[in-house]
């Protein structure tokens, strides 16, 4: 137990489970920790088990301190405890703190406004032409957009420390160039797997063929290189170029195995590096 000044009555109480880290200062219900306001055994009241323990560890008033610098303490705390008293100097502590927040809300106008740019880039360079629609097809806002969304926390994360509270234009191409080199891939893996579905509707392979299915993976790649190059930072372009270098190689390993337990296990995570995290860690490197 601790004893503490309650600041509207200006009594001591003793209260139970007093565990709080002293440095927090303010409490729930207008108190205040005493020991930031110093002792004074004219307000503070200790009980016989807690003296030992401030005789021992925490400064206590001289006694032979004059009665002037005496009454000068004891009307300054007088003054200190009245300001703290008002509910106005006294900043709210809410009695519970949120403990989840959904990071798809931190940006979520931001990721609806890449998957309007990706489209309107595929159109720019598709036209009318048949491969337009095979290529606009997993770009319709359905998708989790997990990519993206980190490369953008991440953005936002980087650019408060540089007093920034926006997503640079940069910053929002990386995402649309991740968003695309990994639905790119999701089509190519369709046919390579001859799997008919996709995000629960029928996949790209399914509706127009293997052979369309492939040139449109190669599309949205050739589309999300030009994006690239628009950036203009050769670092980010040589830091992205080794997505695709590992999302190839990271295939050819998903075809074979390894006989050997240990082996079989390292292969595994060498593969799953390169077929998903490098899209996830380069792009936020970027």
């Amino acid at each position: 137990m601790a004893s503490r000044v309650c600041l509207k009555c200006r009594c001591t109480q003793i209260l139970p489970s007093f565990k709080r880290n002293l440095t927090t200062g303010y409490l729930q219900s207008g108190q205040f920790c005493t020991f930031l306001l110093g002792f004074n055994r004219r307000h503070i009241q200790w009980s016989t088990r807690n003296n030992a323990v401030v005789n021992q560890g925490l400064p206590v008033f001289s006694k032979n301190v004059g009665a002037m610098k005496k009454d000068q303490h004891r009307q300054s705390f007088s003054h200190q405890t009245r300001s703290y008293s008002s509910s106005q100097h006294i900043p709210h502590i809410p009695e519970q703190l949120p403990t989840h927040v959904d990071p798809f809300k931190l940006v979520e106008k931001e990721v609806s406004l890449l998957t309007d740019d990706i489209q309107k880039e595929l159109y720019n360079s598709a036209g009318s032409g048949d491969i337009l629609e095979p290529a606009q097809y997993h770009f319709d806002g359905k998708g989790k957009s997990l990519r993206p969304m980190v490369v953008l926390l991440a953005a936002k994360a980087c650019n408060i420390h540089e007093g920034i509270n926006s997503i640079l234009p940069s910053q929002q191409k990386i995402g649309m160039v991740a968003e695309m080199i990994h639905t790119a891939s999701l089509v190519h893996d369709d046919v390579i797997d001859a799997s008919e579905t996709r995000r629960g509707k029928p996949s790209v392979f399914k509706l127009w063929g293997q052979r369309k299915a492939i040139l449109t993976g190669d599309f949205i790649l050739s589309v999300s290189s030009q994006v690239l190059a628009r950036i203009g930072n050769k670092e980010v372009v040589g830091v992205m170029s080794l997505i695709l270098d590992d999302l190839v190689r990271g295939e050819f390993m998903q075809l074979g195995s390894k006989e050997d337990e240990e082996k079989r296990f390292n292969h595994y995570l060498k593969k799953t590096y390169k077929k998903t995290a490098s899209l996830i860690a380069n792009s936020c490197k970027s």
